[in-house]
């Protein structure tokens, strides 16, 4: 797995993001810290590959941190990201 195959985010608040990253991460999954803008600044999520969400979920449950949203894209969120920023 790569970056190329991180095709999901979910959203914790900004002050639990490592910690979640941490505990995906031990769960043998990859993910990345991907960065959105929006009207209140910016915003980090984890980017993991769809086919990890249900387990990167568990994860979060068990160690009680709160998932505040999540999105699936069609293909790549790096190649999502610039398509729709204009850059």
């Amino acid at each position: 797995m790569d970056t190329l195959d991180l095709n999901t985010c979910i959203s914790v608040k900004t002050e639990d993001v490592l910690e979640a990253l941490n505990h995906i991460r031990k769960s043998q999954i990859f993910a990345k810290i991907f960065p959105s803008n929006n009207r209140n600044g910016t915003k980090l999520h984890i980017a993991i590959n769809k086919n990890d969400f249900d387990e990167a979920m568990l994860v979060l449950k068990k160690n009680n941190i709160e998932v505040t949203g999540y999105k699936f894209y069609e293909k790549n969120i790096i190649g999502a990201f610039y398509e729709n920023t204009g850059h």
